[in-house]
């Protein structure tokens, strides 16, 4: 139960704050306008926020009893995870994009390239 709330609470926040970051952007030129726009901070952000997302995912999706069912119950739970996953992930981007009065395009595929990576470095920390 409290997995399942952490994903949500961690879906509402993630496109929450995309939503926030581009309406109310910090100051140009300012400390954290310069911070937020380098991309290593950019990718280490995604990286630490998608990877514990993989692992909140799995503790939800993966108790204990799950393991003890039949092969397909596992593949259909892992399938279930992915698609959270993916719909939270393209949420937020989604968000982002509209937000800049665009649809999105290579800028948010990319950022899902890294949530994808960050999915699995979680998966591999979980496991």
């Amino acid at each position: 139960m409290r997995a399942r709330l952490l994903v949500a609470g961690m879906a509402l926040a993630f496109v929450s704050m995309a939503l926030f970051l581009e309406r109310f952007a910090p100051a140009e030129g300012s400390f954290f306008a310069r911070l937020l726009g380098a991309e290593i901070v950019h990718l280490i952000a995604h990286s630490l926020l998608y990877g514990t997302l993989a692992v909140a995912l799995c503790r939800w999706w993966f108790t204990p009893a799950a393991f003890e069912g039949t092969r397909r119950a596992r593949a259909l739970r892992a399938l279930g995870a992915a698609a959270c996953f993916v719909a939270i992930a393209g949420a937020q981007e989604l968000t982002q994009a509209l937000a800049r009065g665009r649809l999105p395009g290579s800028e948010e595929l990319f950022d899902l390239l890294v949530d994808g990576t960050a999915a699995c470095v979680g998966l591999i920390v979980w496991s």
